[in-house]
C-alpha cells in the first residue's frame, strides 16, 4: 500500500483497538491499566492523525511497533487482554 493508505489503515486499527479497550468490562483493580492503554493508544492515534507531529512514516512504524511490543507483554500478564490487540 501507499504511505497514505498505510497510515489510514494503521489509524483505523488503532482507533478500533482503543474503542475495544473502552468497551471492555475490566476487573476494578485493573481500571488504571485500562485507562493507561486508552491514553497510550490515544497518543498514537493523535500522531497518526497529524503527520506533521512525526518525522516520517518510518517513525510511525517504530512507534506502533513499540506500543504493540508493550501490549504483547501485558497480554502475557493479563489474560483479559488476550486477542484484543489491533491487527497492525
Amino acid at each position: 500500500p501507499s504511505n497514505r493508505e498505510e497510515v489510514k489503515e494503521n489509524l483505523k486499527a488503532v482507533q478500533d483497538f482503543k474503542n475495544a479497550i473502552l468497551e471492555l468490562k475490566v476487573p476494578p483493580r485493573y481500571r488504571d491499566l485500562q485507562l493507561g492503554l486508552i491514553i497510550g493508544f490515544s497518543h498514537l492515534e493523535a500522531e497518526l492523525q497529524n503527520p506533521k507531529k512525526m518525522a516520517s512514516l518510518q517513525e510511525q512504524r517504530e512507534n506502533i511497533s513499540k506500543a504493540m511490543g508493550k501490549f504483547k507483554q501485558l497480554e502475557e500478564e493479563y489474560s483479559w487482554l488476550k486477542g484484543l490487540g489491533p491487527k497492525i
